[in-house]
């Protein structure tokens, strides 16, 4: 199975939110599955609103995939 993890965090593999969804990912390539994994500077290389709007921002571009 194709598996996309979109995640609205730091994609730091140290960080909380970001670390769960690492350690999901790799468990789930473990058991077979093609896993992408991908995080705020993933879908937001440079940021066009000011950062108290960047959930929204994320939102706008995760579903624009």
């Amino acid at each position: 199975m194709r598996v996309l993890i979109i995640a609205g965090v730091a994609g730091k593999a140290e960080a909380g939110g970001a670390g769960v969804v690492h350690n999901i990912a790799k468990e789930l390539r473990n058991l077979g599955h093609t896993v992408k994994a991908m995080f705020f500077e993933d879908l937001i290389p440079k940021r066009r609103w000011p950062a108290r709007f960047r959930s929204f921002e994320f939102a706008a571009e995760s579903r624009a995939m």
